[in-house]
């Protein structure tokens, strides 16, 4: 067994893959979800869990955050049983949830306060990454030393690597999703389009991946979810929305004019209102919706 001691916090689908990456590379985890399922359903395969936060972060090394959203990040840390008054100086927060890079910064500073070091390291490769530990993590943090200290700790849920200071590895993944879910969209489209020339969507489908227009999204998310008309890939499409939102917020707050950015954004956000609850490959349901060809 590894000498640092880990609390992992959000057993969700991909917190639950990662935990157990973790277990199974020697560490000592504990975990916690606010889901009495999902504390159940890791005591159910061997990990040790624990029914609170309180207590849960003071004789541990390293803590890791894998949760929906920033906001759930700020309460876990700062709420009213906040894990942050219970770390030790010297220990390190690695938050893998998909946040905005500037609530990031702001979460840094208020660790080091306490003297507690932040790394900022989403994910990207879904559950099945998360389950054959192929995770492709982008860290960033004003503490190289530190990093290279929980390296090995991420290497077992995957391929880390320090893409640059506190906050980077939030805008990584947020610019990272934007880009895949621009393609999403105009796969969705493209195959919309076909379809209104005679076209069927696997013809059209095979053309693309044959030619400059494929993607990662073409060549996997589309021939084994969209295609069938599965949708059930495992990502939700309010999280797709909201990383595609993130990114648009980091180039209002930098003045910068890039309208794709904004119309890529409006559009996920637009298919979450119409899909409540909806997996991100249904992106193809909202396009052929719009187009009325449903």
């Amino acid at each position: 067994m590894t000498g640092m001691r880990i609390a992992f916090i959000g057993l969700g689908n991909m917190g639950h893959e990662m935990a157990l990456r973790l277990i199974a590379n020697g560490f000592d985890v504990a975990g916690y979800d606010s889901s009495e399922a999902g504390r159940a359903k890791f005591a159910a395969v061997g990990g040790t869990v624990v029914d609170q936060l309180a207590g849960l972060g003071g004789d541990r090394d390293v803590i890791i955050t894998m949760l929906p959203d920033g906001g759930i990040v700020q309460a876990v840390l700062f709420g009213d049983q906040g894990l942050a008054q219970q770390l030790k100086p010297g220990a390190i927060v690695i938050e893998m949830s998909s946040s905005a890079p500037t609530d990031t910064i702001i979460t840094a500073q208020r660790l080091a306060e306490k003297g507690v070091i932040l790394i900022d390291a989403p994910v990207s490769g879904g559950v099945a990454g998360a389950r054959d530990g192929r995770l492709n993590i982008m860290a960033g943090t004003a503490d190289p030393a530190a990093f290279d200290k929980v390296k090995p700790v991420l290497d077992a849920m995957g391929n880390a690597r320090l893409v640059g200071g506190t906050g980077a590895g939030h805008a990584a993944k947020a610019i990272n999703n934007f880009v895949a879910a621009a393609a999403i969209a105009a796969t969705s489209e493209g195959l919309v389009l076909a379809e209104s020339f005679g076209l069927s969507p696997e013809t059209m489908l095979d053309v693309i991946n044959r030619s400059s227009g494929r993607s990662a999204s073409s060549e996997g998310l589309f021939p084994a979810h969209v295609i069938p008309r599965t949708f059930s890939f495992g990502f939700a499409m309010s999280l797709m929305a909201k990383d595609a939102g993130i990114a648009a917020r980091m180039s209002e707050d930098r003045q910068a004019n890039l309208p794709f950015v904004a119309l890529t954004s409006g559009q996920w956000a637009a298919a979450r209102d119409a899909l409540p609850g909806a997996d991100f490959s249904a992106m193809q349901l909202y396009v052929e919706k719009q187009a009325g060809v449903e």
